[in-house]
């Protein structure tokens, strides 16, 4: 009885339709400490304190710098388990991915462009930062923060859409 009921739970948990609700409750995870974490971050740059002597600035923009570095990594570990196992199993499930991703995955190299951007600035200017540099910075971060809301909240209403359809539907 017990490798019966064993056996029907790993049937179950192999189903698209247990895979496909699990991974739409790990994007909405993913999406939360990424938010969580890239709002930190510009609450960290508005922070800091640019008229402290060359060398707290350089350690300061030095940690912060590490932590976008950081930042980058996650967000590309999230978007290629995206491709590799969300947008496969959307492919699967509902035998074909709505255009659409293709055009919401450029939002992510939106936001790594403008994390780049801002590493560029610090890289350039670590030892010599002018406020213009500081708006320049911030601003890159506010971007990135600002296009990384929107695509979240994309992906999650296309895969809620998604999720009620399969519900409607039955499968």
């Amino acid at each position: 009885m017990d490798h019966a009921k064993t056996r029907i739970q790993m049937e179950l948990s192999t189903h698209p339709y247990f895979q496909f609700n699990a991974a739409i409750e790990r994007l909405e995870e993913e999406h939360r400490v990424l938010r969580e974490s890239l709002q930190e971050l510009c609450t960290l740059v508005k922070a800091i304190d640019y008229r402290k002597d060359t060398t707290i600035w350089a350690a300061c923009m030095t940690d912060l710098r590490r932590r976008i570095a950081d930042f980058k990594q996650a967000l590309e570990k999230h978007s290629f388990w995206e491709e590799e196992v969300l947008f496969k199993l959307v492919d699967q499930y509902f035998d074909e991915i709505p255009s659409l991703f293709g055009l919401i995955e450029q939002e992510h190299e939106l936001v790594d462009k403008f994390m780049d951007a801002f590493i560029s600035v610090v890289d350039q200017n670590i030892l010599a930062v002018s406020p213009k540099d500081v708006a320049k910075m911030s601003a890159y971060l506010q971007l990135a923060l600002s296009s990384l809301l929107e695509h979240f909240k994309k992906e999650e209403d296309i895969m809620a859409s998604l999720a009620d359809f399969s519900n409607q539907y039955g499968y």
